[in-house]
């Protein structure tokens, strides 16, 4: 018996570590698809345990079944986890023999003290002790309507507590694997937000700009927004000013965009919008809004205990995607823009060769 159960161990902890493969990225998507995946996952790692059972008397066998029901159970909820449980039913009672009744019941009492603990379990702050506990709590039904049939309480005797403490072992060899793996995940996740984000001014880097670029679309709008004169802020409030400047800056071109688009900071004191297929035809009055909006509010930046309410200024040079154009094309003319406007005075836009004609 014990060799069987180790065997069946065995393949919880193969099936498991499979099956935590299938969560790709952090965090995990909140949609229907996924939910039915996982239910069928688990209801399929539950069949697969009951075909490689323990016998303990004729017609009766133990296993770990009960497990990947618990998680569903957890996750989902006890709907889902009847759902899932139905298969492995079907089969246990294709089986047949004088412990079909016993099996069905242990699983409906195991997912019945699952969902009383449910809440607790997956409060947050709950230490790998006080789980070991809960699990504990949700299996001690496992087996137990055994002792109802004839001779039941003598295999009890002999099978509850080892069942009991392989149950709870795998149950916390599962939740580790499953806790490792999407820990592994939302460092990976962490670790690309700091290489693709800019830690100043909280917007994507330079390196996310260049892999973003390819995929832009003839009717995208590349727009360059350069600070005036960012090295007077420096030089007359210091440089801690200067970054608050930034970060306001980074904030403000944030909430002026729409969901499709997106601003990078691009360098020193200067950014790049990447807006796609603006639906007004001249690109003009999109940069003009925007540097009109930055010179109308002044950004308020603490400073050794008093607030600096200061006047910021933008150029911005500006350049239509067309059809059959690098894309880094498309960024040279829009910095060629910007640089125009810095040359003709600076706090104004400048677009190539806009929709409504040649450089403005």
């Amino acid at each position: 018996m014990l060799q069987q159960l180790l065997i069946n161990f065995a393949l919880l902890t193969a099936l498991t570590y499979l099956f935590s493969l299938t969560f790709r990225a952090w965090p995990l998507p909140h949609t229907r698809i996924f939910q039915a995946q996982s239910i069928l996952l688990g209801a399929a790692i539950s069949l697969v345990l009951i075909l490689f059972p323990a016998q303990i008397a004729p017609g009766i066998i133990i296993d770990m079944r009960s497990i990947p029901l618990i998680f569903v159970a957890l996750v989902f909820g006890l709907p889902s986890a009847l759902l899932a449980a139905i298969p492995m039913l079907a089969y246990r009672l294709w089986m047949g023999g004088p412990g079909v009744i016993p099996a069905g019941s242990s699983i409906l009492l195991i997912l019945l003290v699952v969902w009383l603990l449910r809440e607790r379990f997956m409060r947050e702050g709950v230490t790998w002790r006080e789980r070991t506990a809960l699990a504990t709590l949700m299996l001690l039904p496992n087996g137990l309507p055994l002792g109802l049939l004839p001779g039941g309480l003598q295999i009890l005797a002999q099978s509850y507590l080892p069942l009991l403490l392989l149950n709870v072992s795998g149950f916390m060899v599962t939740l580790v694997i499953l806790t490792d793996r999407l820990k592994l995940l939302r460092l990976n996740a962490l670790f690309q937000q700091q290489a693709y984000q800019d830690k100043l001014s909280g917007l994507h880097n330079r390196r996310q700009f260049d892999t973003d670029l390819p995929s832009i679309t003839p009717g995208d709008l590349v727009m360059m927004v350069d600070i005036d004169h960012f090295k007077h802020i420096n030089d007359t409030y210091g440089h801690l000013v200067g970054d608050k400047v930034l970060a306001e800056m980074g904030r403000l071109l944030s909430g002026s965009l729409r969901p499709a688009d997106r601003a990078y900071r691009y360098g020193g004191e200067e950014f790049v919008l990447l807006l796609r297929s603006p639906k007004a035809g001249c690109a003009l009055p999109i940069a003009e809004r925007l540097r009109q909006q930055i010179d109308r509010q002044p950004l308020s930046i603490p400073a050794e205990g008093q607030t600096l309410d200061l006047n910021v200024n933008v150029s911005i040079g500006a350049a239509w995607h067309v059809a059959a154009q690098p894309p880094a094309q498309t960024v040279a003319q829009a910095d060629q823009a910007l640089y125009q406007a810095k040359q003709t005075g600076r706090n104004r836009s400048v677009v190539f060769k806009d929709n409504c004609g040649a450089m403005e």
